[in-house]
């Protein structure tokens, strides 16, 4: 049940702060990509002119070929810092983000089991401000997309171990921290969303999102150190004792034989293919997250194809 020590309804406070700025920082990150980098809108390129009276006097034609042209406008302005013509490319950020996030969450339980809540939850925060350095400093839009590594693992580690830590405090109340930690991330992640567009500007879509990024990384570092309260002491003795348990042992389908392995690929094995419940579960939230990144990723992209056809559209 909910402990009811003041300290603990005070750090249950703490942390309901941080997952909320864990929702801020998320969108901080990710909703200025589509302003940063986008398509070109003053070169455009077809296969569908047949004949060089298109070009008009206004605009230069280079490259000229029957099937294949390049128009470029004159005295004309891009939209976007980075030129990325290429949808994929434009996209790559959300699988340096959603891989780098998927693989620390496997391993964050472990180092909060090892190490502490509290210290992964610091590092945590501090392993997120090169990603915001690097979209500061970035000359090209690779290094903006790889900046979603830290990201992730900004994501796994602070979003993770504040619900480990909510859970610990809730003891078999789980349902409760969980619905409260998610509820918090998600509630910063759309009050974030629905400011974005007034402070991102398509001229400098970096260094006010990025800046207020690095100063909120670094604020709750030190938010963590000072003010949140370790939590793995309430966590049941025998049950500490189950999860740091290395090795387990598993019978061979004959059962004449122990076959010991680690307890983390025990883990995996056993949610993935074993257990029919864990399993199911897990394609439920593949689904989830699947569905979330076609949404996050496509949307943004039907203004430039329809942008696109409508001004190919004309120039024929």
């Amino acid at each position: 049940m909910l402990s009811s020590s003041p300290s603990s309804r005070v750090n249950v406070i703490h942390l309901l702060f941080l997952v909320f700025l864990c929702g801020v920082i998320l969108k901080l990150h990710t909703f200025p990509m589509n302003f940063i980098a986008g398509p070109s809108v003053c070169v455009l390129e077809s296969s569908e002119v047949e004949d060089a009276s298109s070009c008009l006097v206004s605009t230069v034609c280079e490259n000229y070929t029957a099937t294949d042209w390049r128009k470029t406008e004159s005295l004309c302005e891009e939209d976007h810092e980075f030129i990325q013509n290429g949808h994929v490319a434009r996209l790559s950020f959300l699988v340096y983000y959603g891989f780098f996030k998927a693989t620390m969450n496997f391993v964050t339980g472990t180092l909060c089991d090892r190490f502490g809540r509290k210290p992964v939850l610091a590092v945590g925060w501090v392993v997120g401000i090169p990603g915001a350095i690097m979209v500061l400093a970035a000359t090209n839009f690779g290094t903006v997309a790889s900046s979603n590594i830290f990201l992730g693992l900004n994501q796994a580690m602070a979003w993770s171990t504040v619900i480990y830590m909510l859970i610990d405090i809730c003891g078999k109340k789980s349902g409760l921290a969980v619905g409260l930690g998610e509820t918090m991330g998600y509630t910063g992640a759309a009050l974030a969303n629905s400011i974005m567009g007034d402070i991102v500007n398509s001229n400098d879509a970096r260094t006010i999102p990025y800046g207020l990024e690095f100063v909120i990384l670094a604020g709750c570092a030190v938010y963590v150190v000072f003010l949140v309260s370790e939590t793995s002491s309430l966590v049941n003795k025998n049950h500490r004792n189950v999860v740091t348990s290395k090795h387990v042992e598993i019978k061979t389908p004959s059962g004449e034989k122990n076959l010991p392995i680690s307890k983390n690929l025990f883990v995996f094995l056993w949610t993935t293919a074993f257990n029919t419940t864990a399993v199911v579960t897990c394609l439920a939230g593949l689904c989830i997250n699947l569905s979330t990144a076609l949404i996050w990723g496509l949307i943004p992209e039907v203004p430039f194809y329809a942008l696109h056809v409508y001004s190919f559209s004309h120039l024929s």
